[in-house]
């Protein structure tokens, strides 16, 4: 059956959800799971969000109830001031997600513009059990020593820098600092956008933590 959430047109492309994993860089045990939908009119977001919530979690709950407590990641892609980020919090205290570990991802380029917002509201999650996640970080700039880095869990590397970093040498000195920045924070990284085992190989040599999209891990 296909539905979607409040807010939805008729016209509206209707977003259709899939766990992608991610997995331990060394053992390549699945670790965790990122909900990703299909494309969405920008309109849309806030609702998304929410709905990301619910319908990720309770699906996760029906489709493996032997691993409620691998990490369900989602985009909170619509938090752009004090305001949404105070309502979302509010909903997030409302929604009971029951024993289910969820980690919200946050985009990198915002958090770091926006520490007055997004800081607070990394604060105000984390003290309800979810973890934050800084998503699409492209390089190291500005990361160290943000006060954003405090609330965080981990970091999450753009797919274009990890490609990058199997071409050249200053791209995966790039890779190398992002993931030492995030150690240094007391945090783990993600390399996002890993489709084979050399680049596989790769990530795990250069620091990373965990690897998202494998198509068909060999090693």
């Amino acid at each position: 059956m296909s539905y979607a959430p409040n807010g939805f047109r008729a016209a509206d492309s209707i977003p259709t959800l899939r766990f992608e994993p991610i997995r331990d860089a060394a053992s390549g045990e699945v670790v965790g799971r990122e909900a990703l939908w299909g494309e969405i009119h920008q309109r849309t977001l806030e609702y998304v969000d929410r709905w990301a919530l619910r319908t990720a979690t309770a699906c996760a709950r029906t489709v493996n109830e032997a691993e409620l407590q691998t990490p369900i990641h989602i985009d909170v892609r619509a938090i752009t001031d004090a305001d949404e980020a105070r309502d979302l919090n509010r909903w997030l205290q409302r929604l009971d997600l029951g024993r289910q570990n969820v980690a919200l991802e946050v985009d990198a380029a915002l958090a770091l513009a926006r520490p007055e917002t997004v800081t607070p509201f990394a604060q105000a999650v984390r003290r309800l059990g979810f973890e934050i996640v800084l998503d699409h970080v492209r390089d190291s700039n500005g990361l160290r020593g943000h006060p954003a880095l405090d609330h965080c869990g981990a970091i999450k590397i753009d797919a274009t820098a990890i490609a990058a970093a199997s071409q050249t040498m200053a791209a995966a000195d790039n890779v190398r600092e992002i993931v030492a920045t995030a150690h240094a924070a007391g945090l783990y990284a993600i390399a996002c956008g890993v489709l084979d085992s050399r680049t596989w190989q790769a990530v795990r040599e250069l620091g990373c933590d965990r690897v998202q999209r494998i198509v068909k891990p060999a090693i």
